[in-house]
């Protein structure tokens, strides 16, 4: 039995071709038998003999057709995506005196067409009929595929959960599901509702996905028993309008079971998958870190509010972030005190900061870096923080992922405690509008130190981390004082590196087979006598002080003098796809006086 959407039977279907140019398979009687894959077509020269009505697409127009004969009992996927205009695509069953429409659809890849056929018999045949939208033509692709049904119904409670295999990719099908109405919805306002399962064979986190879906999803993970669900998370949007949750803490031989339907309602087709992830290192001492295991998150240029409060002067040069975005785009701001019934107040926000228009978006529940234009300061005491996705110099525009807020998540301090953070709010706008609450902006905060002795330069490369490893420091700028310290930050655990310097800047990308950017120019001492070379352990960071009066030049150690300027940089080991290979941090300008 197919699923159908309207039947039409017609008694006389086939219309003799009216011209020599018509296509060949203008009419149903001269479908051309299509294979699996990829099929050219072009409907330029094709005619809508008007016997047939197009029940989707504002009627249709001049068409083609086609059959296909299915080999299997696969379900069929039919689309025309890549196709060079808006198409229409009508699937039928029957014959071509008897035709049964199974399903009309208009836009289903972008302006393209496609949908797929279930509950198929080896053998059976189908008619495909190719049209644009309200009469357009054009050149396309037919593409057909026999593909591995979801298993629908019979996973429709908890009980008749279908188990998962890592990383394997599973079809999923809502759209004759049900919801029992036995468990209600944590987010999304609920829907018909599928089941999935999955054993934990390691205490690596999960991440459970149905990026790619066609349609608006929403995601549940428990553990526990069917009988005694625990829920660990509810997710409506994490890639797009479609749904990802990620499990922290996993416990091997733990099942844990995926809920899988739509918002308010929404239904539809899709995949589901669930990978293991490595957690990431313990953030450096001198950072204070939320989540990034997002289930919410806000509109482009939108912002989030929290309070900081610090403990002695520090410099803030970058921050990490959480975006589904390309590009990142931030703004800082700071009031006095607190947050709290400031978010609809602009005159209460003071700007101290915008990043550089260089950042690049590493993927929702990933660290996407934001280096500021000039790094701002701090003085000991709390403030309200308003965190803004725009740059208003550059235009571009950054939506924040972030977590709704359970009390218990809401406040976090740096392992240094100098970096207290308490959460917060968001609206989809800037400083207007009644704020969501309370919300976690995902993200991290580090401190360069009591006010920052320089300023950072040049982009880094992502490690392996996922993120570019930054340089800081702390002490000062006084050639005399001698008090120096250098940071490396976000580098890959446990691996070696040293620091460089130079008083020229440069820019080489990938020197030596390097994955990183070399900053530094003309002459460059290295850091490599005894103790110098050092490994990042757990933290992930390294620290050098500094001696100013014994800085290494291919040529010997040389003093620092007042008034000259040092650039620093940091080298080190890393692997990329199990291959060994290394890395750079960002550059590190230091004017002495």
């Amino acid at each position: 039995m197919f699923k159908k959407t309207s039947t039409t039977f017609v008694a006389a279907l086939c219309v003799a071709s009216a011209a020599s140019a018509q296509a060949t398979n203008d009419d149903c009687a001269t479908a051309a038998a299509a294979p699996l894959g990829a099929t050219a077509f072009d409907t330029t020269l094709a005619i809508d003999e008007g016997v047939i009505p197009f029940n989707c697409a504002a009627n249709g127009g001049p068409d083609i057709w086609y059959s296909y004969t299915a080999t299997s009992t696969d379900d069929v996927a039919i689309d025309l995506c890549g196709s060079s205009y808006d198409t229409a695509l009508t699937l039928y069953s029957g014959t071509c005196a008897a035709p049964i429409e199974i399903v009309c659809n208009d836009d289903f890849c972008g302006l393209q067409s496609g949908a797929t056929i279930v509950n198929v018999s080896i053998g059976d045949q189908f008619l495909i009929r190719i049209a644009g939208f309200n009469g357009g033509t054009g050149f396309g692709t037919l593409n057909i595929a026999e593909v591995t049904p979801p298993p629908g119904t019979t996973n429709d409670t908890c009980a008749t959960a279908a188990a998962l295999t890592l990383a394997t990719s599973v079809a999923t099908d809502t759209s004759v599901a049900v919801d029992e109405g036995l468990l209600g919805w944590a987010c999304a306002g609920g829907a018909p509702d599928i089941w999935y399962s999955f054993t934990a064979a390691t205490t690596q986190d999960l991440r459970f996905e149905l990026c790619g879906s066609s349609y608006d999803t929403a995601l549940e993970i428990y553990d526990g028993t069917c009988g005694a669900l625990n829920l660990i998370e509810c997710n409506d949007d994490s890639c797009g309008l479609q749904s990802g949750v990620t499990v922290a803490g996993v416990t091997a031989g733990t099942t844990y079971f995926a809920r899988v339907g739509g918002w308010n309602g929404a239904t539809g087709f899709g995949t589901i998958v669930v990978n293991e992830q490595t957690p990431p290192p313990p953030p450096a001492p001198n950072c204070a870190e939320t989540t990034f295991m997002n289930n919410n998150g806000g509109a482009a240029g939108g912002a989030v509010y929290f309070d900081i409060t610090v403990t002695q002067s520090i410099s803030i040069a970058q921050m990490q972030v959480n975006t589904a975005g390309l590009q990142t785009s931030l703004s800082v701001y700071t009031t006095p005190g607190t947050y709290l019934g400031n978010e609809a107040n602009p005159g209460a926000w003071t700007q101290v900061a915008e990043d550089d228009g260089l950042g690049i978006g590493n993927g929702v529940g990933t660290k996407s870096q934001v280096d500021f234009v000039t790094p701002f300061s701090l003085a000991p005491g709390t403030y309200g923080m308003a965190l803004v996705g725009d740059n208003f110099t550059t235009g571009i525009t950054m939506a924040h992922s972030y977590t709704n807020g359970t009390g218990a998540n809401q406040n976090y301090v740096s392992a240094d405690g100098v970096i207290t953070l308490d959460l917060g709010s968001a609206t989809n706008a800037a400083f207007t509008g009644a704020p969501f609450t309370p919300r976690v902006w995902n993200g991290e905060i580090c401190s360069s130190g009591p006010i920052a002795p320089g300023s950072n330069y040049c982009t880094a490369n992502a490690n392996s981390t996922g993120v570019g490893a930054s340089m800081s420091a702390s002490g000062s700028n006084s050639a005399s004082a001698n008090d120096l310290v250098l940071e490396a930050n976000d580098l890959p655990v446990n691996s070696f590196g040293f620091f460089l310097t130079s008083q020229t800047q440069g820019f080489v990308a990938n020197p030596g087979g390097s994955q990183g950017n070399l900053c530094l120019g003309g002459a460059i001492g290295r850091y490599v006598g005894t103790g110098q070379i050092q490994n990042s352990g757990a933290t992930g960071s390294i620290g050098l002080a500094i001696d100013n009066t014994q800085v290494p030049q291919p040529t010997g150690l040389v003093a620092v003098a007042a008034g000259e300027t040092w650039n620093f940089q940091a080298w080190h080991r890393d692997a990329v796809g199990g291959s060994a290979t290394s890395n750079f941090t960002d550059g590190y300008e230091i004017t002495f006086n």
